[in-house]
């Protein structure tokens, strides 16, 4: 017999058959007992988040917080639903779910100061991008300009995104500027 999530407790029959003067048909007569199954809702880390206890076909609805990933330099993650959700919507058996996330690769803000109120301001430099390759269209915006230039050596900010800055020295001529407004 094939299992159809459900457990049969026989509790009699339907009619008696203590005195038998027929042909009689006795059924028996059962209690449908839906089975409890477990879903399990696990974050990209393998930590479970959440665990639902439901009856044959019910919907296991998640009661945890909004499932979170931690941004790193490359990238930041957008929680977008679980893998298997349909599923959720009518349970059938032991179920693990995992979140599933966008990752969005991030992008920066890279500013050259390079004198009074002079700056060169290149945007949405994907991460690993290489400024000093003058062949990408990143690199061919940074500043060489050989008539205004710092002494060498000379440290200014670069300044990568809101939350990043550093410093670095100044080791080309520049050759190229733009007067910041």
């Amino acid at each position: 017999m094939k299992d159809d999530g459900y457990t049969y407790e026989f509790t009699g029959w339907d009619k008696a058959f203590d005195n038998i003067t027929q042909n009689t048909v006795v059924n028996a007569l059962f209690n449908q007992i839906a089975h409890i199954y477990t879903v399990q809702y696990v974050n990209w880390d393998g930590e479970i988040l959440f665990t639902d206890s439901v009856s044959t076909d019910e919907a296991s609805v998640y009661e945890g917080e909004t499932p979170v990933r931690e941004s790193n330099d490359r990238f930041t993650y957008t929680f977008t639903g679980w893998t298997d959700s349909d599923a959720l919507d009518k349970v059938t058996k032991d179920t693990t779910v995992y979140a599933i996330y966008d990752a969005i690769e991030r992008t920066y803000t890279v500013t050259f100061y390079y004198g009074h109120d002079m700056s060169v301001v290149i945007e949405n430099v994907p991460y690993g991008t290489d400024l000093t390759d003058a062949s990408n269209e990143f690199g061919a915006q940074v500043p060489t300009d050989t008539s205004k230039r710092l002494p060498l050596n000379t440290t200014i900010p670069l300044l990568i995104g809101t939350d990043i800055s550093a410093t670095f020295p100044v080791i080309w001529i520049l050759r190229q500027f733009t007067k910041k407004q």
